[in-house]
């Protein structure tokens, strides 16, 4: 008797162990080899925060990727659909045109044991094209980087000539903006460089693009102005950062019909607090730009 009852508790613990502890083991050695069934073939991303997302969007354009996932850790997005998607939604409309992005889809995938979300891109030329064009903006970028720096210049002043370089051999693309009809290339850096006419992404986009080779830390940021979607830059100096609007700082003028173009220094390192009052912008994305230093108040554009 003593020895069923022994038996009966062993029985009851080892039951009672497997309900508590299986699913957990369960999902733990299932959930990513379920994962990468699903996900075979493509590249998967895990991301834990707005950063790291942005740098999941941002490098699978910049690789070329047709189909990518993105797993969400720690809690980040968990549960929230509607915002991963616009979120999403946001970083392709900017980013996405920049590298040949019109179209894209957004699946949502669930189970009981994991979430993920597919992203699909469309891109506007074939993968050849693209890399033709990146190349040859690669070769242009270095080359005008070599002639208008040099290396006892302060970052600053670097920042500054490119600033200048941009506005001064770029044209807005107003007519084809106005009509809906704006090429493709006109929202890349391709449009700076080789066509000289752009819309704000191909600004920003160049503008960083030449602040890299000039190894100088910037971002883009993604936000609006005067209703529309927007892009510009944030420039790091002295470990602080400032806003830099290139586009907004070649504003289309006409003089007697025709158009005059103007180098101005109304956007160029900017605080939070003053772009605010023309940009909008999800501040807990970015890092914080206070400081006035190289604000071109205190630095007299020459």
């Amino acid at each position: 008797m003593v020895k069923f009852f022994y038996k009966a508790i062993v029985f009851v613990a080892i039951v009672f162990g497997l309900i508590y502890f299986l699913p957990k083991f369960v999902q733990e050695e299932l959930n990513p080899i379920l994962l990468s069934q699903e996900t075979k073939g493509s590249t998967t991303y895990e991301v834990s925060n707005y950063k790291e997302y942005y740098e999941a969007i941002r490098l699978s354009i910049k690789n070329l990727e047709p189909t990518i996932n993105i797993v969400f850790k720690d809690n980040y997005l968990k549960n929230n659909r509607d915002k991963v998607i616009s979120e999403a939604n946001e970083l392709i409309r900017t980013l996405g045109p920049g590298n040949y992005i019109r179209k894209y889809s957004i699946i949502h995938k669930k189970s009981n044991l994991y979430e993920f979300y597919t992203i699909t891109y469309n891109y506007e030329k074939t993968i050849s094209e693209i890399k033709e064009q990146s190349q040859k903006v690669d070769k242009i970028t270095k080359n005008v980087i070599n002639k208008i720096t040099r290396d006892n210049m302060s970052d600053y002043e670097k920042e500054k000539v490119i600033h200048n370089y941009i506005v001064k051999h770029t044209r807005y693309d107003n007519e084809n903006f106005q009509k809906n009809t704006t090429p493709i290339e006109s929202h890349t850096a391709y449009g700076v460089f080789v066509n000289k006419s752009a819309v704000c992404e191909g600004y920003a986009i160049a503008m960083k693009k030449m602040l890299d080779a000039a190894n100088i830390e910037s971002l883009i940021v993604i936000g609006k102005a005067d209703g529309y979607d927007h892009a510009w830059n944030l420039v790091k100096l002295d470990d602080e950062w400032y806003h830099v609007d290139p586009t907004w700082d070649d504003p289309v003028y006409t003089v007697n019909g025709k158009i005059v173009d103007i180098l101005s220094y109304e956007y160029f390192n900017l605080t939070d607090k003053e772009m605010s009052k023309t940009h909008k912008w999800d501040k807990k994305n970015y890092p914080k730009a206070t400081a006035k230093k190289y604000s071109i108040k205190n630095k007299k554009a020459s």
